[in-house]
């Protein structure tokens, strides 16, 4: 197939400026949908590094932590740090929907099916929710529409050098980012070999791409130039193979995103159909259905031909080889730790929502030139937004930081807590740093890697003999108070010492010697915390639990209250006593 010759001089100012438009009609939606609090997923980690420096964990991001610092610092002291932060995700995504928006137009799509396509995919409630959260997730949105681009100029213009160093350095800069790059590999290969379909030629290129890509790791010093004593470091930088194991998540898999289960493969293809509805509308799934039509039968637009298959065994491959095969924790598709891996399989959906208001407008042109019922479509975008508005909005998220203070309004300093998931890891460690309060944050999860068991030995002065947990938590006990978070893990280990008493969200194991209250009195500190000091919903409210982690993080707090009706049961207070009834209210909740 021979490049067609360069497009771009028929965009007209219209294009231009509707392209912006559009970016920066996204960017605000992104920006009044920002969250003030951290929230779910791993957001308290990049918030925390971004604030505190230190290296997330693998593949660390590099690109993401030196632009997150630098819009830290630009913006310091302007709102709530967590929304500020955000902004980055809604200029990454601001950003990529104008380009996406020249991306469809050099496929001779029509200006009306473009700016539609722009609007309904970046405002998708995937999409959407990654631009208004502190994670990476909108930049690898950005990097993709980039890498999409940039092809597209080396496909029209193949003799051109300084555009395969380009794109080198676009995927070098992917390669700083994240692993799913890889699943755009095809669509590369597959364009730039229908432009020219001889293998001599491109290997050619190779040198220079691999310059541009060399180019393109700069943000890997990143690794070796920053403060090693951050808020939170990831791994043992002192290791001649630590950069190695960090890019490539050694530690717990490439692809494998919950390790150790074997038994939750094929989630994300479900959360995916799961989220259609909600995330397109059932017009635009209509629309979107007619356009894999459409791109499977239509041989009148060659380019757009060529391009639609290159998307779609992109497409294909992600959702077979990553959704269909990683390990993810649910297939709830309003889960963000599901939801952010979306975001991607909805992007490259998008030039088929293209492809059905294409076919729309040139079904709807031949039989009348009324534009009074194409008009509908963007009303019904309109309505889609609304609906879609308050499901992506984070502004009242605050129920993981909330849950976070209430936990260290616990503690004591010098106390030890010991976790059981990244949610409250990671906002228990912003919030530790963020008040000033000298406890130490374990997470169980990560006491099986050497480095940081060594670390904890180093810290607390423990003997290199205490490798094993029972011992190493018996250590630690000696020195200070355990604080378990999440009680109801807590008996899942046989490691954890037997002499406990609960208060609060947590499992509270005094320093050896100290003398285990009655139930009563737990029961008086408890009631006493409740009534003063924790600013979550009561059990009476449930009202106010509106997500998914919220339920599951208010479930925790009637764990506690059970465990003290029991003991007062044993001692004759009956089952009317007003312990029993905080729990009977908890577990009741939704």
């Amino acid at each position: 197939m021979n490049a067609p010759q360069s497009n771009s001089e028929r965009w007209s100012k219209t294009d231009y400026r509707l392209a912006w438009i559009l970016g920066l009609a996204t960017f605000i939606l992104g920006s009044l949908t920002g969250a003030a609090s951290v929230g779910d997923a791993d957001n308290a980690e990049f918030v925390m590094v971004a604030l505190y420096g230190g290296v997330a964990h693998p593949p660390g991001y590099p690109l993401y932590a030196i632009l997150l610092r630098s819009v830290g610092m630009l913006l310091e002291g302007a709102a709530s740090p967590v929304w500020r932060l955000g902004l980055l995700s809604s200029a990454s995504c601001g950003l990529a929907a104008v380009i996406f928006f020249f991306v469809l137009r050099r496929l001779h799509f029509s200006r009306w099916a473009t700016a539609l396509t722009v609007l309904w995919t970046f405002l998708s409630l995937p999409i959407w929710r990654m631009s208004n959260l502190v994670e990476p997730f909108a930049l690898h949105v950005l990097l993709i529409t980039a890498i999409v681009f940039c092809t597209q100029t080396l496909f029209e213009d193949f003799e051109n050098t300084k555009k395969v160093v380009a794109l080198g350095f676009l995927w070098g800069l992917a390669f700083c980012h994240h692993h799913t790059m890889v699943f755009m590999i095809p669509l590369v290969v597959w364009v730039l070999l229908s432009a020219k379909p001889d293998v001599r030629f491109w290997l050619g290129r190779v040198p220079k791409f691999l310059f541009g890509f060399g180019l393109g790791c700069f943000p890997l010093a990143y690794f070796f130039t920053h403060d090693m004593s951050g808020a939170f470091v990831w791994g043992d930088w002192a290791e001649s193979g630590r950069l190695w194991n960090h890019l490539f998540r050694t530690e717990y898999g490439t692809f494998q995103l919950v390790p150790g289960t074997q038994d939750n493969q094929g989630r994300g293809l479900h959360a995916l159909l799961k989220s259609l509805p909600e995330g397109w509308g059932y017009m635009g799934l209509l629309v979107l259905l007619l356009g894999v039509g459409r791109s499977m039968a239509d041989r009148h637009q060659p380019i757009q031909t060529l391009w639609t298959r290159a998307f779609g065994v992109c497409l294909l491959v992600y959702l077979v080889l990553f959704l269909g095969m990683a390990n993810l924790p649910s297939d709830d598709p309003n889960f963000t730790v599901v939801q952010r891996f979306l975001a991607q399989a909805y992007l490259l959906m998008g030039i088929f929502l293209a492809k059905g208001l294409d076919g729309l407008n040139d079904w709807y042109q031949k039989r009348s030139k009324r534009p009074t019922v194409m008009a509908l479509l963007p009303v019904v975008l309109l309505l889609h937004v609304t609906q879609t508005f308050p499901k992506a909005d984070r502004g009242n998220e605050n129920f993981v930081q909330e849950h976070a203070q209430n936990i260290l309004s616990l503690t004591e300093p010098g106390d030890v807590l010991i976790t059981h998931n990244d949610l409250e890891t990671f906002s228990l460690m912003y919030m530790n740093q963020k008040l000033g309060k000298k406890v130490t944050v374990i997470p169980l999860g990560m006491m099986g890697m050497p480095w940081f068991r060594h670390r904890i030995l180093n810290q607390f002065d423990l003997q290199d003999e205490a490798d094993d947990l029972k011992s190493m938590f018996e250590g630690l006990n000696a020195q200070t108070r355990l604080v378990w978070v999440e009680p109801s893990g807590f008996a899942q280990h046989s490691h954890a010492p037997e002499r406990f008493y609960p208060l609060g969200p947590v499992f509270m194991v005094p320093r050896t010697g100290q003398e285990v209250p009655d139930p009563v009195a737990v029961f008086a500190q408890n009631k006493m915390r409740y009534d003063n000091d924790f600013v979550l919903p009561k059990p009476s409210d449930p009202v106010a639990l509106t997500t998914r982690v919220e339920r599951e993080l208010f479930g925790k707090y009637g764990v506690p209250w059970a465990i003290l009706c029991d003991s007062l049961k044993a001692m004759k207070a009956g089952s009317m006593h007003e312990a029993c009834i905080w729990a009977k209210q908890f577990k009741g909740a939704p």
